[in-house]
C-alpha cells in the first residue's frame, strides 16, 4: 500500500516523471492497492479467525472486483510493452503517438475491456449450481476453488477463463518485462492447470442436432420462396460486389467513406451467405436438420459479422461528423493510417464480441425439444429451448446490448447531432440541402439495419417465434444486405457518375 501510494505521489509531483510510461506505471499502481484491498483484508481476517464465512453475495462482489482489477492490469501491461515498442522502434514519432489523449484512451479502453470481461465472467462463474461443500480452500473467491463445488456441467463455462548503447536501450523495458513476466507467470498457472480432477459430472441427454423448421407450415408456398430468396440473394452478391469492384476502380471514389463502404459490402455478402442458403435449404426441403456443432459456427459467423457491421456504420457516422463539422482538419483527421486502425480495430472488437456471445449461449444445456422456429441458429431462438438456467445468457444479451448496439448508436446520433448543428448554421437552403445529401444514404442504412436490430434483441424473448419475428429476421438478415447497394448507388452522385463512366468505358472497349 505505501509503495505504491508513494509511487503515485512520486510521479505526480515530479515534472520529469510526467512521460507516457510513468502515466501508465501510476495507474498500475492505483490497481495494485486496488487489487490487494479485494483480497489481502479478506486472508488476515481468515488467518485471525481460523475459518471465515462468507455470503454468496459478498463472495459474487469479491470475484468481480477481484477480475476487474487484474483484467486491467492485464491490458496496462500490454499497452507498457505498446509504450516501450513506440519508444524504441519509433523514437522520432514517439510524442505524436504517445499524445496526452492516446494515452487516455489507451487507458480508458483498458477499464472497458476488462469491466466486459469482468460483467461475463462474473455471470457465467455464479450461474453455476453449487450443491457440493461449501468449504473453499482457498483464501478468497477465485474461480479454480469456485470450480470445485460445482454439482453441474462446468465444461462451457471454463471455455470464458481464460555492449553500451544495447544495454541502455533494454534497460527502459527491463522493469515492464519483469512485471510481466511475475504477473502473467502466476495467472497462468491458476488459470491454465486444468481443472478436470474435480468437475462434476452430470448425465444429461443433451441435443446433438437441431431442426430449423421456420416456413414449413405451407408446404406449398416453400418452392416459390425458395425462388425469392434466391433472387435477393444473386442480387445481393451482385450489388455488393459491384459496388466493391465499383469504389476500387474509379479514383474518385477512393475517399475514407467509400473505404468504408466497401467494408460494409463485404460484410453484408458475407453476412447473407452465412444464413441465406441455410434458409433455401429448408424452404426446398420443408425443414432441415443441422448439427450442434454446425449451428454454434453459424451462430459465431452471423455474430461476427453482424457485430462488424454496427461498428462500420458507426464508423461511417464519424467520418461524416469530421467532413462537415470540420473540413479543414477533415484530411488530417481520417488518414489511411487512421482508417486503417479504424476497421482494423471494428473487426477485433466484433470477433470479440462474437467469442463472448457464442461460448456464453453454447454453454446452454440444449435437452428437450430441438426444433428452431427461425431460419438460422440466433440466440432468441435458442435460448427457448433451453432445459435449464439461463439468467448468465440473457445477461449476455443485455452486456452485448450495452457494448455494441447502443454503444454504436450513441456514436451515430451524437455524430449526427453535431452534422445537424454544423448544416443550421449554412445561411444558403441550397447548400444545406447540398451538405445534408451526403449523409442520407447513410443515415438511411442505419435507421434500416439498428431498427430491427432493436427489435429482435431488446424484446421478450420468452414464446414461441410469431410470424412478425420471423419477417423481421428475414429482413434483417436478407433485405438490408440487397438494399444497402441501392440506398448509396441511388441516392449518390459520385456513385452513379462512377458507375456511368465504367459503363461507358465497356462499350467503347
Amino acid at each position: 500500500m505505501g509503495g505504491n501510494l508513494g509511487m503515485i505521489m512520486l510521479i505526480q509531483s515530479d515534472p520529469r516523471l510526467q512521460t507516457p510510461m510513468y502515466f501508465f506505471l501510476s495507474h498500475l499502481s492505483f490497481l495494485d492497492i486496488c487489487y490487494s484491498s479485494v483480497i489481502v483484508p479478506q486472508l488476515l481476517e481468515t488467518l485471525g479467525a481460523h475459518k471465515m464465512v462468507i455470503t454468496y453475495e459478498r463472495c459474487a462482489t469479491q470475484f468481480f472486483f477481484f477480475t476487474w482489477y487484474a483484467s486491467t492490469e492485464c491490458f496496462l501491461l500490454a499497452v507498457m510493452a505498446y509504450d516501450r515498442y513506440v519508444a524504441v522502434c519509433s523514437p522520432l514519432l514517439y510524442a505524436v503517438a504517445m499524445t496526452p489523449q492516446t494515452r487516455l484512451g489507451l487507458v480508458a479502453a483498458a477499464y472497458s475491456g476488462a469491466m466486459v470481461n469482468t460483467v461475463v465472467r462474473t455471470g457465467c462463474t455464479f450461474s453455476i449450481s453449487f450443491c457440493k461443500s461449501n468449504q473453499v480452500d482457498f483464501f478468497f473467491c477465485d474461480l479454480p476453488p469456485l470450480l470445485k463445488l460445482a454439482c453441474s456441467e462446468t465444461k462451457s463455462r471454463e471455455q470464458i477463463r481464460t555492449a553500451g548503447a544495447k544495454a541502455k536501450t533494454f534497460s527502459t523495458c527491463a522493469s515492464h518485462m519483469t512485471a510481466v513476466a511475475l504477473f502473467f507467470g502466476t495467472l497462468i498457472f491458476m488459470y491454465l492447470k486444468g481443472t478436470t480432477g474435480f468437475m462434476a459430472k452430470v448425465n444429461l441427454t443433451l441435443v446433438t442436432e437441431f431442426l430449423l423448421i421456420a416456413f414449413t407450415e405451407h408446404p406449398e408456398r416453400g418452392l416459390p420462396l425458395f425462388h425469392l430468396f434466391l433472387f435477393i440473394y444473386l442480387f445481393t452478391l451482385l450489388g455488393n460486389s459491384g459496388m466493391i469492384i465499383l469504389i476500387r476502380m474509379d479514383r474518385q471514389l477512393h475517399t475514407p467513406m467509400y473505404f468504408l463502404l466497401s467494408h460494409l459490402s463485404f460484410m453484408d455478402i458475407c453476412y447473407s451467405s452465412v444464413t441465406v442458403p441455410q434458409t433455401m435449404t429448408v424452404l426446398l426441403e420443408h425443414g432441415t436438420a443441422i448439427s450442434y456443432a454446425r449451428c454454434e459456427a453459424q451462430f459465431f459467423l452471423f455474430t461476427f459479422f453482424g457485430s462488424i457491421d454496427c461498428y462500420l456504420l458507426a464508423l461511417m457516422a464519424y467520418d461524416r461528423y469530421a467532413a462537415v463539422c470540420q473540413p479543414l482538419l477533415y484530411a488530417t483527421i481520417m488518414t489511411q493510417k487512421a482508417l486503417l486502425s479504424f476497421v482494423a480495430g471494428a473487426y477485433v472488437a466484433g470477433l470479440l464480441s462474437a467469442l463472448v456471445r457464442t461460448v456464453s449461449a453454447f454453454s446452454l444445456s440444449f435437452c428437450g425439444n430441438n426444433e428452431i422456429d427461425f431460419i438460422f441458429c440466433d440466440l432468441p431462438p435458442l435460448l427457448k429451448l433451453t432445459c435449464g438456467e439461463s439468467y448468465t445468457q440473457e445477461l449476455v444479451i443485455i452486456v452485448f446490448a450495452i457494448f455494441v448496439i447502443p454503444a454504436c448508436m450513441v456514436v451515430i446520433v451524437v455524430s449526427y447531432l453535431f452534422i445537424i448543428v454544423a448544416i443550421l448554421r449554412i445561411p444558403s437552403a441550397g447548400s444545406r440541402a447540398k451538405t445534408f445529401s451526403t449523409c442520407a444514404s447513410h443515415l438511411t442504412a442505419v435507421l434500416l439495419f439498428f431498427g430491427t436490430l432493436i427489435f429482435m434483441y431488446l424484446r421478450d424473448n420468452s414464446g414461441q417465434a410469431s410470424e412478425k419475428d420471423r419477417v423481421v429476421s428475414v429482413f434483417y438478415t436478407t433485405v438490408i444486405p440487397m438494399l444497402n447497394p441501392l440506398i448509396y448507388s441511388l441516392r449518390n452522385k459520385e456513385v452513379k457518375e462512377a458507375l456511368r463512366k465504367v459503363l461507358n468505358r465497356v462499350k467503347t472497349s
